[in-house]
């Protein structure tokens, strides 16, 4: 049985512990099911020079968001494994003023279920995710990343 709120626990404790910086930015899980995951970050701990969020935070936040996901996944599926990011394309559009969320959403379970698969039989598996950053309701940041996982074994 799926708990939102012990899996949000489980999955922010995971950020803090394999990313330390998560913890260091503020980084925080917002909403978590198994096709979307939400994490904010306050631009107080995150903030650059023009007072608007550092871009390497708006990036940090986009690769957490799919990172998370994916991470989630393979907990769920009792696969240990490491996740790493193979390669990713950020487009900054627009500043962004005030605290942050990325989101990562990803409903294909015929591209999960072959992922999962891969993963099983070769010990490696690549995705590609998407993520994205809004302000005033408008994409500030769009994000897009290769994620490889490796089979602990």
């Amino acid at each position: 049985m799926f708990d939102p709120n012990d899996a949000t626990r489980w999955l922010e404790q995971q950020l803090h512990q394999e990313i330390p910086i998560t913890r260091a930015m503020g980084i925080g899980v917002r909403q978590l099911t198994e096709q979307l995951l939400c994490v904010s970050a306050p631009i107080s701990e995150n903030i650059n020079h023009k007072q608007t969020a550092f871009g390497g935070s708006l990036n940090t936040l986009c690769t957490v968001a799919c990172w998370g996901l994916l991470s989630f996944w393979l907990h769920r599926e009792k696969l240990g494994c490491q996740i790493v990011i193979q390669s990713n394309q950020t487009d900054y559009r627009t500043a962004v003023t005030s605290d942050f969320s990325a989101c990562c959403s990803f409903d294909d379970i015929n591209a999960r279920s072959k992922f999962i698969s891969q993963l099983k039989k070769r010990g490696r598996a690549r995705m590609e995710l998407h993520s994205s950053i809004q302000e005033q309701g408008e994409v500030a940041v769009q994000f897009s990343g290769r994620f490889v996982a490796l089979l602990h074994r």
